[in-house]
């Protein structure tokens, strides 16, 4: 099914006025911090790096001892709160990180999992936009760095605007994977995937990873064993593979995702669509390519039907997309090892 044109679905039942559901950035980072103190040896927060405000990008690190060099096993990283107003994709990571280390030692599959592997959940990719989407404005979806007219030297007469589309400004192998070849910067009339107005929410920046949260989780993906990567957004309920991936290549991420969508709706979750990311609207600059790119079968979630889910939808997000998440954790070490079988 095609769905072009907007940067969201058409059809919305947002519950602004949920925003007590969910975490401010704050108690994010003490949550992550809850879980090191409560799980010593498997936990570990880090800080990729800083936003533009100065707060820390926080990443927990899982594995089944964090204080071994764990670089060695494959990594497989899952990030949440790239579009500020998408509260519910800051919980389920948090909701994961939970199911990980909440089972370690107490459930054989947690906790072979964790020898395995060396997990990076990162809820929170934007804090900036996220806290002021919280506090401020329901609907903001952007970075909070303000892009000033002079800076705009190839865009003439360009307007002032506040913010960059995170998910449109991660720097490729291919200069055409940001920015297409016709798509010229000082012309926003012939914007492809994303737009070069700095007031438009889908504004790709001033140049390729030229903000600090996506030079943050570039550095993270550039990392010499990290072999998967989930990013979740909403809303949509699908599960998402490169638009550049295409024929055979495809067929692995069909598969997981058929997987991934049994175990949602093995959680109680609806029925999802497994689709590549063009089948919601064309996009340039964004993480899933980016991975892609070096190899990694990276993947993506539009979670839910609402950027601002109420309890209910919230507590059911939290317990299926997680579900989903660990099949393809899975299915990434499975394929890591030569001797064990092809996921189907």
């Amino acid at each position: 099914m095609i769905r072009l044109a907007t940067t969201s679905p058409v059809q919305r039942r947002d519950h602004p006025e949920a925003a007590s559901l969910y975490p401010r950035y704050q108690a994010v980072g003490d949550e992550l911090q809850a879980m090191v103190t409560a799980h010593p040896d498997q936990c570990e927060r880090v800080s990729l790096g800083k936003s533009y405000e100065g707060r820390d990008i926080w990443a927990l690190r899982v594995t089944d001892n964090v204080h071994a060099d764990s670089s060695s096993k494959p990594a497989v990283v899952f990030t949440g709160g790239t579009h500020a107003r998408e509260w519910a994709t800051v919980t389920v990571p948090l909701s994961l990180a939970h199911n990980l280390v909440d089972g370690y030692g107490h459930d054989a599959a947690s906790t072979d999992r964790l020898k395995k592997s060396e997990v990076w959940i990162v809820p929170c990719v934007n804090p900036d936009g996220y806290e002021y989407s919280l506090t401020q404005d329901p609907m903001w979806r952007k970075n909070r760095d303000p892009i000033p007219p002079q800076q705009l030297k190839e865009f003439p007469g360009g307007r002032a605007g506040v913010g960059v589309d995170l998910n449109r400004n991660y720097a490729s192998g291919s200069v055409a994977d940001y920015r297409s070849a016709d798509d010229r910067p000082d012309n926003v009339s012939d914007d492809q995937g994303a737009s070069d107005d700095p007031q438009d929410e889908s504004y790709r920046g001033l140049g390729p990873a030229s903000e600090p949260e996506t030079q943050a989780l570039t550095r993270l993906g550039a990392r010499p064993n990290v072999k998967g990567w989930i990013d979740h957004h909403s809303y949509s309920q699908d599960v998402l593979y490169p638009e550049n991936v295409q024929g055979n290549a495809a067929k692995p991420y069909q598969q997981v995702g058929a997987l991934m969508e049994k175990a949602i709706q093995q959680a109680g979750g609806p029925d999802y669509q497994v689709i590549p990311t063009s089948d919601l609207y064309p996009t340039t600059g964004d993480s899933l390519v980016m991975m892609d790119e070096k190899g990694v079968p990276a993947m993506g979630f539009e979670i839910g039907d609402t950027f601002h889910p109420d309890q209910d939808e919230r507590d059911l997000l939290n317990k299926a997309i997680p579900a989903a998440d660990l099949v393809y954790l899975d299915w990434v070490l499975a394929n890591q090892n030569p001797h064990a079988p092809a996921a189907a």
